[in-house]
């Protein structure tokens, strides 16, 4: 096995640390929200967009941690979902937000992907993106609004991000790494194939876990290199 997939998630819940607000979905007048649930409603982030009041930006965003990418001859493409909201009417019906997605490259970004969703809809939007723009150690994620280059015709378009998930392809190297901060992932694979992760410094570890196969899996540990056999399967935690 040459990669795993790495896989994070940060959520603008304060909980989380993401100093998000409650958005309240629609408004039905003199400021009072809708008392049925609609996707607008919940813990998410500001909101950003254009001609949308104080408190207003362009984006939101998140920084992960991206070390150790394996981007090269072969590599698979990264996943980024988005959990993102409307939180004006638009220009109602089913066009009535533009929402794009944008990776830094250094002091620039390149825009990934975008979706068009609903007055007040709430979706988890999922794409693929090249793994070749995993360069650096961190890079910034955005969600933003933008009139420029907009595909609808509204005066004002508004959203907000609940959470950003990523997964990419990680060299088999846990250098510079912190545990808690990813989880796991086995590529998919037609045949048992070795697991053998260097750098996994003083952390004890008699076992890992299939957990989707309900298995466990004995592992050794020569120095700072865990090293197991994984059965064949699709992509799952481990």
């Amino acid at each position: 096995m040459t990669y795993f997939i790495s896989e994070q998630i940060l959520s603008f819940t304060p909980a989380a640390g993401g100093a998000g607000v409650y958005q309240e979905g629609e408004d039905i007048g003199q400021g009072k929200p809708n008392t049925l649930y609609d996707g607008g409603k919940g813990w998410m982030s500001d909101k950003f967009g254009y001609n949308n009041g104080a408190n207003s930006a362009a984006f939101r965003e998140k920084v992960f941690q991206t070390r150790n990418p394996f981007n090269g001859a072969g590599a698979p493409m990264a996943t980024l979902e988005a959990g993102v909201a409307g939180l004006n009417a638009g220009a109602g019906g089913t066009q009535a937000h533009h929402i794009r997605f944008r990776i830094n490259s250094g002091a620039s970004f390149t825009e990934i992907d975008g979706v068009i969703i609903p007055s007040y809809a709430y979706t988890q939007h999922q794409f693929t993106f090249s793994s070749s723009l995993l360069t650096s150690a961190s890079h910034r994620f955005q969600a933003y609004t933008s009139q420029l280059g907009s595909a609808i015709e509204t005066n004002s378009d508004y959203s907000a991000v609940a959470y950003f998930k990523l997964r990419y392809p990680h060299v088999m190297s846990m250098a510079g790494e912190n545990l808690s901060e990813l989880l796991f992932r086995v590529p998919a694979n037609g045949n048992s194939a070795h697991f053998s992760l260097a750098d996994w410094g003083s952390n004890a570890t008699s076992h890992v876990y299939d957990i989707s196969a309900h298995k466990r899996y004995s592992v050794s540990q020569v120095g700072t290199t865990l090293k197991c056999n994984v059965d064949a399967g699709s992509e799952r935690p481990l």
